[in-house]
């Protein structure tokens, strides 16, 4: 005669209950059903049998396991990207997926491994989140830094990438200077070409440029 014990379900370490309102997750006997699986069932689903005949539960851990999957998937960057000269940019590939993607940068249609053996400015570094090499490092960007970078992701289920033209820009601060001494300037200022005077110039947004000025006797 067969006997079975009680199985309990669980997902990624927490114990699967079932939706009572929406019933898409069921369980009967030794049989989980999930219907119209979406992507946040992915996970690992594991069975344990557990015997109450001890003095306490005993859990056998070598019950089935099974694992939801979907592809992988990157979001896209915008055509054009435009780092500040000289300045550091990171750059992050956003991907989704699971089993967890796998990220792999090129510049110029070259494996960034390769690349930065030329020019140790490049790196692959891990986000935040610790998601490996997921954000493109450059140190101090400069104009030959106007490449094309593609970011690539893939697991088991499938593959995706997107690539964005680099477009360095800087602060034109000789034109914003030569603007300031040809331009007549706010009513009542007169600038003396006698007097030693400061700048000051900050960013309102991408290429707006405010300027104020004082004149000292």
């Amino acid at each position: 005669m067969n006997k079975y014990y009680d199985c309990c379900r669980y997902k990624d370490g927490s114990r699967l209950l079932e939706e009572k309102e929406n019933p898409r997750i069921r369980m009967h006997a030794r049989t989980l059903t999930i219907s119209k699986a979406t992507e946040a069932d992915a996970g690992e689903y594991t069975c344990v049998i557990e015997m109450a005949g001890l003095s306490y539960p005993f859990a056998d851990h070598l019950g089935s396991r099974i694992k939801v999957t979907y592809p992988a998937r990157v979001e896209k960057f915008p055509r054009q990207i435009r780092p500040i000269l000289n300045r550091n940019l990171n750059l992050e590939c956003e991907v989704q997926g699971f089993p967890v993607p796998r990220v792999s940068w090129f510049v110029d249609g070259f494996p960034i491994e390769e690349f930065r053996l030329n020019d140790s400015r490049y790196d692959a570094v891990d986000n935040p989140q610790g998601m490996p090499g997921s954000v493109l490092f450059i140190q101090d960007v400069d104009y030959e830094d106007n490449r094309q970078i593609t970011c690539t992701t893939d697991n088991i289920d499938g593959a995706d990438e997107t690539t964005a033209q680099l477009a360095v820009r800087a602060i034109n601060l000789k034109w914003s200077l030569w603007w300031l001494a040809a331009s007549p300037g706010p009513p009542g200022l007169k600038l003396d070409s006698t007097k030693e005077f400061a700048v000051n110039l900050g960013l309102v947004r991408e290429s707006n440029v405010f300027l104020s000025v004082w004149s000292r006797k």
